[in-house]
């Protein structure tokens, strides 16, 4: 009798056990899938089983999961990523993104000249493979040239050989269309973290990023996109805006507009080299 009694406390404690660990593993599950709903990915930490949560960050209205927010990254690197300059000077920056496009960037080039206005464009070095001529009217025109990758494929996504490639092709066909290679690059969607970061710093580039986005990409009505840059322009700003991929059929309009108000609040426009005081090519 007494053995019955051993072995079924035995197995009492075994089925206890077992339903403990389920519901213990169910719970980490459910904390981590929390975590990534939050907008985190849960890094492995040290041997004593640390986290690391490192928080995603907005470029251009889109979310991932593994990037570092660009103010965190500015105060890790200040040498190295610039979001704006600096407010001492009624001064701004428009820069454009993901051409030379055919549609938009020639129209686009003519607005500047007549309002006198120098403008700094990232470039995909895909685009410029296919528009060359394209690049030779903006870099004649006397505006500046940054880096924008050779296919905007996410950084943060790669690894270092895919990395390289898609910042040295499109250095390569910067120079063979131009005659000099940039010193600027600007990272697809804003996507960044330190292991993007540190390799960068090692190549020797400034990273630019904005701190007013027009968000043009959504295609809102004028007025609105207007609003957008108006709304958060000040001294020392880097404009984000957009001359290729997708309808961007409001952006001249509004562009033009943005540039006659921003003269009207007293503000001249610059190139980042020129705000940021950086060497904009080799």
């Amino acid at each position: 009798m007494w053995r019955q009694l051993v072995l079924l406390a035995i197995l009492f404690a075994l089925l206890v056990g077992c339903s403990f660990n389920q519901s213990g593993e169910t719970s980490e599950r459910l904390h981590r899938r929390e975590d990534i709903s939050r907008g985190h990915v849960v890094h492995q930490g040290d041997d004593e089983g640390e986290p690391q949560e490192v928080g995603d960050t907005e470029g251009e209205g889109r979310t991932q999961s593994n990037v570092v927010d660009n103010v965190t990254l500015q105060k890790l690197y200040p040498n190295v990523l610039a979001l704006h300059g600096p407010g001492d000077e009624n001064v701004i920056a428009l820069t454009f993104d993901d051409g030379p496009d055919p549609t938009y960037t020639l129209p686009l080039l003519d607005l500047l000249k007549k309002e006198g206005v120098k403008a700094t464009f990232f470039v995909l070095g895909s685009r410029v493979h296919d528009h060359p001529e394209l690049l030779r009217q903006v870099a004649a025109r006397g505006h500046s040239i940054g880096n924008h990758t050779y296919t905007h494929k996410k950084l943060v996504e790669l690894d270092e050989q895919e990395l390289a490639e898609e910042i040295e092709l499109a250095e390569k066909v910067i120079s063979d269309v131009i005659g000099r290679k940039p010193r600027m690059l600007r990272a697809p969607h804003g996507f960044l973290n330190e292991e993007v970061m540190d390799s960068l710093h090692e190549r020797n580039v400034s990273v630019i990023g904005w701190s007013i986005d027009s968000l043009d990409w959504q295609e809102p009505p004028v007025e609105e996109l207007v609003e957008n840059v108006m709304g958060q322009a000040s001294p020392g700003g880097i404009v984000l805006h957009h001359d290729g991929a997708g309808n961007l059929s409001t952006m001249l309009e509004a562009v033009e507009q943005e540039i006659q108000q921003l003269k009207a609040e007293g503000y001249s426009f610059v190139t980042v080299p020129e705000l940021l005081d950086i060497p904009g090519m080799n």
